[in-house]
């Protein structure tokens, strides 16, 4: 067995494991029945709309996607480029993130366009989606101000606090905190040209500079206010189905549409953690987000359960039929790489 071929063996066990251990401590002392009554109790016509929403939202990322291709000298096919969309994000329940390459993948095939071309449009919307989520983020801030302190207080500082408060209580915590983060930043600026000596340290600048360049590029393109608005649509679309599930369990219909961006904002950091689609991460956040609006631990891997098992649902249905579509449209020709090929020739 290859040396790269072990490694990622390793790693997808690896990560696997550990979303079976985050969905071990999600579902920890829940009762099976109560999950069970509540999801044959819930209103599925919400979920319905909320699962519409969120083929607009892929669909929308393949609009956004041809925009950053079109400059490079090529067109893609709206169909392809969702195709290679859902391919990714089928890629995702696989191996974490491998959905960026799949899709680069998936595309030079159908389209014949060069596949650093396409890494570097992928960098430019991640740059645009992370910047999204920090907006986001600030908004709940203000919006939420309540409701986003005590999360973080309860889930990160108190622990702390608790911890050390024999030895001076929340100012200890919050010194013993940032005293780490201070001496790292000072170590790094002192010794900065040592440090760029070494190769991780010139990719986390190469990172930077590519985020950077791509900001750059999204709001200097030719059609920039069309992709600031496939932008806003994705994120509406997302906004929208957070919104739209709350109306499927009693527990959560009274939360409004301001309550879906606090709950959007933390599920979107859960989903961000390195397992195969999230799972047991964002059932832990969203479970824990949903206990500051009074919502018991129970109701919200409930409330979980049902967002995220249907998305995942869904994105494995779309990304199977889109492979089976593209496979058998080439099928007298060589067959189209699959995400576990594309990984492989990287």
């Amino acid at each position: 067995m290859k040396k790269g071929t072990l490694l990622r063996g390793i790693n997808i066990t690896v990560f696997f494991g550990l979303g079976v251990v985050l969905m071990y401590f999600a579902f920890k002392n829940v009762k099976f029945d109560f999950l069970m009554e509540g999801l044959r109790g819930a209103n599925y016509s919400w979920l319905v709309i909320s699962l519409l929403l969120g083929n607009v939202a892929f669909l929308a990322r393949a609009l956004r996607w041809r925009l950053l291709i079109e400059p490079l000298g090529y067109q893609p096919s709206v169909m392809n480029s969702f195709h290679a969309i859902t391919i990714g994000y089928l890629a995702n329940f696989a191996f974490p993130r491998a959905g960026e390459v799949s899709r680069c993948g998936v595309l030079r095939k159908t389209e014949k366009i060069p596949f650093e071309s396409l890494v570097g449009t992928v960098i430019v919307e991640r740059t645009f989606d992370l910047l999204c989520l920090l907006i986001l983020l600030t908004a709940v801030f203000f919006f939420k101000v309540d409701s986003f302190g005590k999360f973080i207080y309860d889930t990160a500082l108190l622990p702390i606090t608790n911890k050390f408060a024999g030895f001076g209580g929340s100012y200890l915590a919050m010194l013993i905190v940032m005293l780490p983060i201070a001496t790292a930043l000072f170590v790094a600026y002192v010794f900065r040209y040592k440090l760029i000596r070494y190769g991780v340290i010139r990719k986390m600048i190469r990172l930077s500079k590519g985020v950077v360049n791509g900001l750059k590029t999204g709001f200097t393109m030719e059609r920039r206010l069309e992709f600031l608005l496939f932008t806003l649509l994705i994120w509406a679309s997302y906004l929208t189905m957070t919104w739209a599930v709350f109306y499927t369990l009693p527990a959560t219909s009274t939360l409004g549409i301001v309550d879906a961006l606090f709950i959007l904002a933390i599920s979107s950091i859960g989903m961000a953690v390195p397992v195969q689609g999230g799972f047991g991460a964002f059932h832990i956040i969203v479970a824990m987000g949903l206990t500051m609006y009074g919502i018991s631990r129970e109701d919200g891997l409930l409330y979980a359960t049902i967002s995220h098992e249907s998305q995942a649902i869904m994105t494995i249905i779309i990304g199977v039929i889109s492979l089976s579509y593209l496979f058998f449209k080439k099928r007298n020709n060589p067959v189209i790489a699959t995400s576990h090929e594309q990984i492989q020739e990287r």
